[in-house]
């Protein structure tokens, strides 16, 4: 496995992100931390789940984890939107760049020594939601296609010489890991070693300080984390040596200076490593929580005074106990999140927030599947679509009849809700494409021009055909005279003047026919269909030719580009 195998990798997944809704890596054991840790960077903005799975043991043999862990993996993958670079391994789901290998013996190869697990497989499906990452901003995946190989992990050790550090730091090496004792100590009675680290940092090599530890971080607690503090070396907090080597050539492949580097490795930037909250959180004190409770407690008394009334009291449900209360609760914060989505409730969405905070599931869903982007997105609520989608809401998420918000958004017509969920990734799924087809179609025929170039906008195929005749768009522009809409089409970089229906049948050849039909007496046989009950449509004549002109224009500005 090198640096050019995860180029490979991220590449095969950006160019398939939209056919897919997950992706799932084999790989070896050895190195699977290293290209989960590199692909969690490396894959930006990332909107789906990827995740990487292998086993101790060969698939060949009788007895192996290799089947285990790959139904475990397929069974996150189609259940669950998890938008990070995971790996799976013996019945735990951890994000990818906090895993190191800890046993090469042990089906539980993998650890992740100062992240929980985001998800635990048992005989339930456990997520902790809470530490799954949210997207922080709206913006479109991508891959970033290059890594720095001039980078190096260099291990502490008694005894160890100057000579070896210098010759280790020696050019083009442009970045090093530097694992130490402890809590990130280093020798500090060996100047010389200080020395050494302290020249390759004035010459621009970028120095991580991890520990050697399997737990805990890098503090400058002690006199010797001190030390190398001084001399220019970053403390790697909490970091794996595999996150912290992947992340420093990721960081220098992207053309940064050493200032900014050095900004940016102590930042959380995939969740790699442990930041304090921004605020601190007071769970269930504020109006909302008060409101729930209030709710509780009404439908407690209601039982008791039912029970006072027919003279018993072995009534279930008469009094709640705290268990009880936390589960309606739980209950009822997805139906209040949802409403508030769908009423345009900004106060009521901040009051939950501010309520329950990162645990705050965005991506509940109501009776149809729907969850609270698709509510606002359908109804046009621009502003909570934005808080939503900036709070961790996925916009691939889909509903029971398989639409995500973006269909939604498109189907009412709610050109800013796309736009926004467009720019954050959004596109049609597979599971809708049938549904947004015949809704293309009829847009076309009807000579909605405003739909149509909302549906271009959102990323519809122009040339998608469907029904039994295999008819494009602008087959069906032509046929029905919708000049406006075939002006549309045409303006479109997409649209291929080429394409032919089932009989082989260019849009150019329906305007010849459609000329031959005219100077034949079409407005005679229209006639004569509209007495039989049929429906025939024959443009005037000079709209056929408008509309020819127009595509003669489109097919001459297309060879000169060309050429």
């Amino acid at each position: 496995m090198t640096m050019s195998d995860w180029v490979r990798i991220a590449t095969d997944i950006e160019a398939n992100y939209e056919f897919y809704d997950a992706f799932i890596i084999l790989h070896g054991t050895d190195t699977m931390a290293y290209t989960a840790s590199a692909l969690s960077f490396m894959l930006e903005e990332l909107g789906k789940t990827v995740i990487l799975t292998g086993s101790q043991v060969p698939i060949t043999e009788i007895r192996n984890d290799a089947v285990e862990n790959l139904l475990g993996a397929l069974t996150i993958a189609g259940h669950f939107v998890i938008p990070e670079v995971c790996l799976y391994f013996g019945q735990r789901l951890f994000r990818g760049n906090r895993t190191s290998k800890m046993n090469a013996m042990d089906f539980d190869a993998f650890e992740s020594p100062n992240l929980r697990p985001l998800v635990t497989v048992g005989i339930n499906i456990d997520v902790a939601w809470s530490d799954v990452l949210r997207p922080t901003q709206i913006a479109k995946f991508r891959a970033h296609k290059q890594m720095n190989p001039n980078v190096a992990t260099l291990r502490l050790f008694p005894g160890i010489t100057e000579s070896t550090i210098r010759a280790f730091l020696a050019p083009p090496i442009q970045g090093i890991v530097l694992e130490t004792y402890g809590a990130g100590n280093a020798p500090s009675t060996r100047q010389d070693l200080i020395a050494a680290l302290e020249d390759a940092n004035a010459r621009g090599v970028v120095i991580i300080n991890c520990t050697q530890c399997k737990k805990g971080l890098v503090t400058d607690v002690y006199a010797t984390g001190k030390v190398l503090s001084k001399v220019g070396v970053i403390p790697g907090t909490d970091m794996t040596p595999e996150c912290a080597l992947t992340k420093l050539s990721y960081l220098l492949s992207k053309g940064y200076n050493n200032e900014q580097i050095r900004a940016l490795i102590t930042s959380n930037l995939r969740g790699e490593l442990t930041v304090l909250a921004s605020r601190q959180r007071f769970t269930f004190y504020n109006r909302t929580h008060t409101l729930i409770q209030t709710i509780i407690t009404a439908a407690a008394s209601n039982l008791k005074h039912e029970a006072d009334n027919i003279g018993t009291s072995d009534v279930v449900g008469m009094s709640t106990s705290l268990q009880e209360r936390i589960l309606v609760e739980k209950t009822l914060y997805p139906i209040l999140l949802c409403s508030a989505a769908g009423t345009n409730d900004m106060e009521g969405l901040l009051l939950l927030y501010e309520n329950l905070g990162d645990s705050l599931n965005l991506n509940c869903i109501d009776y149809d599947g729907r969850t609270p982007l698709h509510l606002a997105s359908s109804e046009g609520h621009t502003t909570i679509v934005e808080f939503l989608l900036l709070h961790g809401a996925s916009v691939h998420a889909r509903d029971r009849f398989g639409h995500t918000p973006l269909f939604d958004a498109v189907r009412e017509g709610h050109r800013e809700a796309v736009r926004l969920l467009r720019e954050t990734g959004g596109h049609f799924a597979e599971s809708e494409i049938e549904d947004a087809g015949w809704s293309w179609l009829r847009a076309v025929r009807d000579g909605g021009v405003s739909q149509v170039q909302l549906m271009i906008e959102a990323g519809w195929d122009v040339n998608w055909r469907g029904g039994f005749d295999e008819r494009r768009a602008i087959h069906l522009a032509v046929a029905e005279g919708r000049v406006g809409v075939l002006e549309v089409l045409l303006s479109s970089e997409g649209t291929d003047l080429e394409a032919r229906d089932r009989w082989g049948r260019r849009a150019q050849d329906e305007l010849e026919g459609m000329l031959v039909g005219l100077e034949r007496g079409g407005n005679k046989a229209e006639v004569r269909a509209q007495i039989r009950g049929e429906r025939m449509r024959v443009p005037p004549k000079e709209m056929v030719e408008e509309m020819a002109r127009m595509i003669q224009e489109k097919i001459k500005k297309k060879r000169r580009s060309s050429t």
